[in-house]
């Protein structure tokens, strides 16, 4: 096991730019990862920031006569101003 660890390392030291490129590669590959699990972790796995997440309500609306579902922002902020029943309202869209 030794032998074959001091070969692989005298390889590595001869061939220097390949050896640049296994680390730029092992570099690279690693930001990689740290960026996608950053991104992972910041959008999909953190709590919201609400003081009680039990109490969240979903609401949708749909259009009676087409029945598809229906957002419109001046609509949103009509309902936001009018609100005398909730602590606060976000808006959410999805274009799936």
């Amino acid at each position: 096991m030794q032998d074959e660890l001091r070969s692989a390392f005298r390889s590595l030291r001869r061939d220097r730019l390949f050896t640049l490129g296994v680390l730029t590669t092992l570099a690279l590959t690693t930001a990689g990862i740290a960026t996608v699990f950053t991104l992972v972790e910041s959008i999909l796995l953190r709590r919201l920031p609400m003081a009680n997440p039990a109490e969240l309500v979903s609401v949708t609306l749909v259009r009676p006569e087409t029945n598809t579902y229906s957002f419109n922002l001046p609509g949103y902020l009509d309902a936001r101003d009018r609100n005398r029943t909730l602590a606060g309202l976000a808006a959410m869209a999805s274009w799936m």
